[in-house]
């Protein structure tokens, strides 16, 4: 008895001893030029956003937006208890701290949810991503979603519902869980569990919208914020930011830079087929993998976390941006992978591909990120950084590719 409760005295102590260290490293790498020079871009557009609401108490003079209404908010939280919100450095340090309780709650959630890698695990993804995750907030929607994928253990399917609502409307990347929630609800009871979970769901997502215009906004506020990130262009840190090149390159087909709505970017020339087919290649591959989930659903309903990796990373690795914050939407998940489902040879292979993928991307951005984009106003293939930016992207479909295969073969043995 004794030696139980040392030992867990010991993991407690440890664990806050290396959560500490890791937020003391990510606050460090925060403030170091290196990185913050390109870092900082988003978070002044934040305060823009948190500063126009907090001076006119409305949303009608925040300007162009494309940010979905549970980030505005989260914006306007960070600044509320600022002396002055219009001080940048300050709205920094509130930014950071916010992200930190997010980070540590994410930890929390890891030690008494997971198993017991899983905190250790949840801080190593968290220092290979580096400071963007306390300069972005992805964590908020993270924590939405892994505590909405918890609920969902449980069988309580309207609060995960109403989790990732607000989550969705806060990203729009977990709409993604809702052909699989609903099914998962349906098959638990029928009619009656399906429309409850619609209704909470639905809560969370306009119950959030709503209180734009309630607040001032224009009432197509929303769509235009969906209908900007859609007509960005193809980024240059993904998977296709690396294959079109190359293909416009053996093709002889000079590559068309086209920044707009905040990517650097371009446009594709190698046909409106080709292109199409490109541009939507993760989808059928996330269908399948949808089927996949569902088939092997039939005892627990809900999907394992590395099932969701799968799902999530085939959408960062093969879509048409993969800004370096992105790669948490799926990653989040790892941690709670069980041995059961992967086995430990696998998943250290799996981790350590993520790893790479992530410290190598660190690399590209942000600390050479500058000279990232100037080549591709040249000739990207003759840049180092072009290719390390594609081997990173090649380690992270590998990661992939392995959880996919733990998937498939969780699949065959029903």
């Amino acid at each position: 008895m004794k030696s139980a409760t040392r030992e867990r005295d010991f993991f407690w102590i440890a664990l806050i001893f290396c959560t500490s260290a890791l937020v003391l490293l990510l606050w460090t790498r925060a403030s170091d030029p290196r990185w913050f020079g390109h870092l900082q871009i988003d978070p002044v557009v934040y305060q823009t956003r948190a500063v126009s609401f907090l001076e006119h108490s409305s949303w009608a003079h925040a300007g162009t937006n494309e940010y979905q209404p549970g980030a505005l908010w989260f914006f306007v939280a960070t600044a509320c208890g600022l002396d002055d919100p219009r001080n940048f450095d300050s709205f920094r340090r509130a930014l950071l701290v916010a992200n930190t309780i997010l980070l540590c709650l994410h930890i929390l959630m890891a030690a008494a949810f997971g198993e017991k890698r899983s905190p250790w695990v949840m801080m190593i993804l968290a220092a290979a991503s580096g400071p963007i995750l306390f300069y972005r907030f992805e964590l908020l929607v993270s924590f939405l979603v892994l505590s909405g994928w918890l609920f969902w253990r449980r069988g309580n399917f309207n609060t995960c519902g109403l989790l990732v609502g607000l989550a969705m409307a806060t990203k729009i990347y977990p709409i993604l869980l809702t052909p699989i929630l609903f099914v998962d609800s349906w098959l638990a009871g029928k009619t009656r569990k399906a429309a409850s979970l619609v209704l909470a769901t639905g809560l969370g997502v306009f119950g959030m919208a709503i209180s734009m215009p309630v607040f001032g906004a224009k009432s197509g506020d929303l769509a235009s914020a969906i209908q900007f990130h859609m007509n960005k262009p193809f980024g240059i840190d993904g998977s296709l930011g690396s294959l079109i090149p190359i293909l416009q390159h053996l093709l002889d087909i000079p590559l068309r830079m086209a920044p707009r709505n905040g990517i650097h970017g371009f446009d594709s020339d190698l046909g409106n087929l080709t292109t199409l087919a490109l541009t939507w290649m993760w989808f059928p591959i996330a269908l399948v993998v949808m089927l996949l989930i569902l088939r092997n659903q039939r005892h627990n309903l809900y999907p394992n976390a590395g099932a969701l990796f799968v799902l999530f990373g085939v959408f960062v690795g093969l879509g048409k941006l993969m800004a370096p914050q992105y790669a948490w939407w799926a990653i989040s998940f790892v941690p709670f992978i069980t041995i059961g489902w992967m086995p430990k040879k696998q998943f250290t292979l799996m981790l350590s591909l993520l790893v790479s993928s992530l410290l190598i991307g660190q690399i590209v951005y942000p600390l050479n990120y500058s000279e990232f984009i100037d080549s591709f106003a040249k000739d990207p293939l003759e840049n180092r950084l072009f290719w390390i930016n594609a081997v990173k992207n090649l380690l992270w479909l590998g990661a992939v590719g392995i959880a996919a295969g733990s998937l498939y073969r969780s699949n065959l043995k029903l």
